[in-house]
């Protein structure tokens, strides 16, 4: 993760990850102002290609998942 986001970056995507994802509250929890939280979230989609929180999620998740398991046990969506 911390290749490629800043610390605050980091930060925010911390709270996203434990299910905190009311910007508001985001921008409470870090002393931050919810605009900033909002700079913080569209340079992260920016910097992975995405629209939205859950893309985002789950492009990180599927990334640390490949890390994690051989290759022959990673998951490949089908189309059909």
């Amino acid at each position: 993760m911390g290749r490629r986001f800043t610390p605050r970056e980091q930060d925010v995507l911390r709270l996203l990850a434990n299910g905190v994802s009311n910007t508001k509250e985001i921008g409470r929890a870090l002393g931050m102002r919810e605009g900033t939280v909002k700079s913080h979230m569209m340079n992260m989609y920016k910097k992975e290609g995405v629209h939205s929180r859950v893309a985002l999620m789950v492009k990180l998740f599927r990334e640390e998942r490949e890390e994690e398991l051989p290759a022959q046990y990673s998951f490949q969506w089908r189309k059909g």
